[in-house]
């Protein structure tokens, strides 16, 4: 928002300019996120113990 208001020179123009960025560095984030998370590179895969229902008698 700082280097808004040198170029700019307004304050209005500057606040509108730094929460427009605040919104879109958030929404961005969260997409890049939920896009990393079905990449399944370098995950290792859980080892489950079958529980007690799936043991033969």
């Amino acid at each position: 928002m700082i280097i808004s208001l040198v170029v700019t020179g307004s304050v209005k123009l500057a606040a509108a300019i730094g929460a427009t960025e605040v919104v879109t560095k958030s929404l961005l984030y969260y997409l890049h996120e939920r896009a990393w998370l079905k990449i399944p590179y370098g995950r290792k895969t859980a080892f489950l113990a079958p529980s007690a229902a799936d043991r033969p008698d």
